[in-house]
């Protein structure tokens, strides 16, 4: 029998476990007191990353950062606008790198969350960035995913998934 451990606590485990369903996404743990723990912190995370895109797409920036770990590593996608600098790592590097810069060249930039949910220590959301750049006024829509891993209720990694097209289109006549 092949052994799976536990994300809550890192036992095996053994007879099948115990699901649980937190945000549409099924966990396997090893006890009753795995999935509590396991619900709290799936529900937590996910809290955590809807009041970060609730900041973040009002703009609140500061507010956004406080969501975030002070050893945080924010990897940007290949070839997207912020990879020039990225993995940024530390708040300084994430504020000066990615929220300073995109307040400099945005007009407006929000995402729109299509789906949301919680694995482990992962939230993933998967939706669309809308935007308008400030140099050229152009008006955009890309597809994005966004994977975030979180400690302790804090932000430790952020990975972005974008559809780089999208953006490159959006940045000609710049």
């Amino acid at each position: 029998m092949d052994a799976k451990n536990c994300p809550v606590c890192g036992w095996d485990i053994t007879g099948g476990g115990v699901k649980v369903q937190v945000g549409g996404t099924e966990t396997t743990v090893c006890s009753d007191e795995c999935a509590k723990e396991a619900e709290s912190t799936l529900s937590r995370n996910m809290d955590v990353i809807q009041r970060v895109y609730q900041a973040f797409n009002q703009a609140d920036y500061p507010a956004v950062l406080e969501s975030f770990a002070p050893t945080i590593e924010w990897v940007a996608a290949e070839h997207s606008p912020l990879s020039d600098r990225s993995p940024y790592r530390g708040i300084a590097d994430v504020r000066e790198g990615v929220f300073v810069r995109i307040a400099a060249n945005f007009e407006r930039l929000v995402v729109h969350v299509d789906e949301i949910f919680a694995a482990g220590e992962r939230v993933v959301a998967l939706g669309f960035y809308e935007w308008a750049r400030r140099a050229n006024g152009k008006s955009f829509r890309a597809q994005v995913a966004h994977i975030w891993t979180l400690a302790d209720g804090k932000v430790v990694k952020f990975q972005q998934y974008v559809d780089t097209y999208q953006l490159a289109e959006a940045s000609k006549n710049d």
